[in-house]
């Protein structure tokens, strides 16, 4: 198992190669090294006992926060930096000394000019609710067997997407959660976000224009994950009863498509 000091080590080696890329004018490598750093900064703070109070490594991950929070808005990812920004205020609102109580109030002015730039743009205004998904999603990747709970981010996701009339990006973010899904062991749990994905998927297809089909072959594949891992409440499966509704519907309408465009000759 990864302990908390082999992270804290990590991160701090990802710092320094921030450093040289920074040096080196590669702005793209310096912040992916900077967000290994918070990432592996913030894992390591997981594992501490007291991790809502200040440790030995606040400042450094708090300063690695407010420097990748800052490549980011450089970068016009303004979404991501808000939330980055958001984590470095709090981490330096742990710290007693006056300068950490300065770059606190810097890391929220900079936080209000990220949600600023992101609500001038009303196709960026989704992405703060998307950031905070993928962020956690991120922190969670760092530990092992850890695909059942970063589908549920990804899911979340999703569900953001399909809320907000975005039906592509939707579908792409179940099927990004059913191939995490799929590297899980079987439970009813992981058979029931499953079949939720192809669900939800299918619902979306079957409002699309040439969709059918693909509608229906997600209908199928959920009523059987259904059937096997949905509880029974009042004798019913509901979710499974509303997919097989779902797909006599379309089947129905298949086969008035089909009767349409092959006429009978007798």
């Amino acid at each position: 198992m990864v302990d908390a000091e082999s992270r804290r080590l990590s991160a701090e080696h990802a710092v320094r190669e921030a450093d040289a890329c920074e040096a080196e004018g590669n702005a793209e490598r310096s912040l992916e090294a900077l967000r290994r750093a918070v990432l592996l900064y913030a894992a390591a703070d997981a594992l501490r006992d007291n991790p809502e109070e200040a440790g030995p490594q606040t400042a450094a991950r708090a300063d690695a926060c407010r420097r990748f929070a800052a490549a980011l808005a450089t970068a016009e990812r303004h979404a991501e930096a808000a939330n980055i920004y958001q984590e470095a205020t709090d981490l330096y609102g742990l710290l007693d000394d006056d300068a950490s109580r300065r770059r606190a109030a810097e890391c929220a002015r900079s936080l209000l000019a990220s949600v600023a730039a992101v609500k001038s743009q009303p196709r960026e205004r989704l992405h703060l609710l998307v950031a905070h998904y993928e962020r956690m999603q991120e922190q969670i990747a760092l530990d092992a067997d850890s695909e059942a709970r970063q589908a549920d981010c990804r899911m979340h996701v999703a569900r953001i997407y399909q809320r907000r009339d975005r039906p592509a990006d939707a579908i792409a973010a179940y099927d990004a959660a059913l191939a995490l899904l799929d590297a899980c062991e079987v439970t009813a749990e992981v058979g029931l976000a499953k079949a939720e994905c192809h669900h939800r998927a299918a619902t979306l297809l079957a409002q699309a224009d040439g969709g059918a089909e693909a509608a229906a072959h997600r209908y199928r594949t959920a009523i059987a994950l259904y059937a096997v891992h949905e509880p029974f409440i009042y004798g019913h499966q509901q979710s499974l009863e509303m997919c097989r509704a779902a797909l006599a519907r379309i089947d129905a309408a298949l086969a008035k498509e089909h009767a349409v465009r092959n006429p009978s000759r007798e």
